[in-house]
């Protein structure tokens, strides 16, 4: 059973975020009359029957988890998988590594994430914040009151060959993906701790053509480049 992610791969779920779009079944209520109608995508079955009966969301997780335990990251942290249907029905799939806490479950909501993430439009990997985290909170202040971290991410934002950028998704953005518009322009490392909120990605993306044959090396250089940084925030 592979434990890399290929084009393919992201292609293919992204072809079941579409289906689950086109269908309109996302934000529906998971076990509600749609219930059903999910169960009959085409796009899962096909994706399972393919791909060893995985779905995106235990790919995802095989990938982390591979990741945390070839960098040394096993203590205090968790990997936890995402799958389409929760308490709704979503058109993106994610899994992502976490601080392991004693708090209440799920309890990625209120951590920083190191995270994979795939939906219609393509994938996107990198840091972002759970979406029940405070504004206020240490984790958020760990960047936006720190210049020593915002020049570590200015210097990781200025690096050639990656293509890591400071993104304002907004409060719930799994169906998205950045733009120009929405990609925050920074000039020099003060610029960061002023952008800087609970609503930022720090990512890596690729929308569906640009995928390049090597995304799982592209992930995982981005997220080499980024796991500094997230220690520091996610030890704050």
């Amino acid at each position: 059973m592979t434990e890399k992610i290929t084009r393919q791969m992201v292609l293919d779920a992204a072809k079941i975020s579409q289906e689950i779009i086109d269908k309109g079944l996302s934000g529906e209520y998971a076990h509600g009359p749609k219930n059903e109608e999910y169960k009959r995508l085409k796009q899962i079955k096909e994706y399972k029957d393919t791909y060893n009966k995985m779905s995106p969301n235990v790919m995802m997780k095989r990938i982390l988890k591979t990741y945390q335990t070839s960098h040394g990251i096993l203590d205090n942290y968790e990997v936890t998988g995402h799958p389409y249907r929760g308490n709704v029905i979503n058109s993106y799939e994610w899994a992502c590594i976490t601080p392991e806490t004693s708090g209440p479950k799920p309890r990625h909501l209120v951590l920083p994430q190191l995270y994979i993430l795939i939906n219609s439009k393509g994938i996107r990997f990198g840091s972002v914040y759970g979406e029940n985290v405070e504004p206020s909170s240490p984790f958020v202040y760990a960047v936006s009151k720190n210049p020593t971290l915002q020049k570590k991410i200015y210097d990781v934002l200025k690096t050639k060959n990656n293509n890591i950028c400071l993104w304002d998704g907004g409060e719930m953005s799994g169906e998205d993906l950045p733009t120009d518009e929405t990609k925050k322009q920074i000039k020099e490392w003060s610029d960061v701790g002023r952008v800087w909120r609970k609503t930022i990605r720090l990512i890596g993306y690729f929308y569906k053509k640009d995928v390049p044959n090597d995304i799982h090396d592209r992930i995982i250089s981005t997220l080499d480049f980024l796991l500094p940084i997230y220690k520091s925030i996610s030890t704050a």
